[in-house]
């Protein structure tokens, strides 16, 4: 690109290229970009280069990414959009990841410094889990205690990628030594029912009664979203033995989400016998079926009712339809 440009003229031309077949002077100008000093253009460049699968610029984009390793890159936004764009341009190089997986990078914040190299750390745990290195499992493993939420929401997802019973023990080991934040212990859950559904219900099911209630609605979401028979009928017998509506109301939607016939007749029987606080969260928890004969059942099992609070929930899912 031409000197004297404009931060805004240097990003409109690098827009023209993402909307426009490649040539030979627009490989010059991201190539130029990639090598320059602006972090966020650079990592503009290399957004396009992974969208636009341009392989020849992957040794600049390595090089881009030792050199942003020191120089200033708020937010690691180059370091970021390159690893991402390597990734998918199925660039083999660990060393590189490696190093991405373990940088920390502390920036001023208000009060102190904050750590903002936690996605960074994100986008290199997906990478390496395709490529699937001997370092993977031990650098995920880590990666699930780090110190930033972010980074350790994407770990439980990095690992699945890499399937496996091993995967499998290293989220068991994660779920059972807890985390302050319920969100990771649930991507847990989740993760566990897509790589080996059958042998993780129960060790799922068994935090349904968990003393924190979100970490129980996470396992039965968890459970929930598999579909699985298994999962549905544990989820079934916790709805059978709660002793309190607020526990029904929190079964309600993972119910739902078995999309199972039997997960329609459960619910639409609770409109018509349970508690009015629980019968509106099982309305809205059909709120997710969408076919014509579901909702007419709803609705007729709404006007049955006749309850105020039901309805409005009705009315709050469904329109009224």
């Amino acid at each position: 690109m031409a000197r004297g440009r404009s931060f805004e003229q240097k990003l409109a031309r690098l827009d023209e290229i993402s909307n426009a077949p490649v040539s030979p002077e627009a490989m010059d100008a991201l190539r130029d970009t990639i090598r320059g000093t602006s972090s966020l253009l650079a990592a503009r460049a290399a957004e396009i280069a992974g969208h636009k699968s341009l392989e020849d610029l992957i040794p600049d984009l390595v090089v881009a990414f030792d050199r942003f390793m020191v120089e200033q890159d708020k937010q690691c936004a180059a370091k970021i959009a390159i690893v991402d764009a390597l990734n998918k341009l199925q660039y083999e190089g660990r060393d590189l990841l490696l190093r991405g997986i373990r940088h920390v990078q502390m920036e001023p914040v208000w009060g102190g410094q904050a750590d903002t190299a936690a996605p960074l750390r994100a986008e290199c745990a997906l990478a390496l889990a395709r490529m699937g290195t001997p370092e993977a499992l031990f650098e995920l493993a880590t990666m699930l205690f780090d110190k930033q939420k972010p980074a350790r929401l994407a770990a439980p997802n990095a690992i699945a990628y890499l399937a496996g019973d091993a995967s499998e023990l290293v989220l068991r080991v994660k779920v059972m030594a807890g985390d302050e934040e319920a969100e990771v212990i649930g991507e847990c859950f989740t993760r566990l029912m897509e790589i080996a559904p059958e042998r993780s219900a129960d060790f799922v099911a068994g935090y349904l009664d968990s003393e924190d209630p979100a970490v129980a609605e996470h396992a039965a979401l968890a459970l929930g979203q598999s579909r699985t028979v298994a999962a549905f009928e544990i989820l079934r017998q916790h709805w059978e033995d709660a002793l309190s509506s607020k526990a029904k109301e929190m079964l309600a939607l993972p119910i739902a989400l078995t999309r199972r016939d039997e997960a329609v007749e459960l619910l639409i029987a609770a409109i018509g016998r349970e508690r009015s606080a629980t019968a509106a969260a099982a309305v809205t928890a059909l709120g997710i079926y969408v076919d014509d004969d579901t909702r007419r059942r709803i609705r007729e099992a709404v006007e049955s009712r006749g309850d105020p609070e039901v309805a409005k929930a009705y009315e709050r899912g469904f329109g009224g339809r």
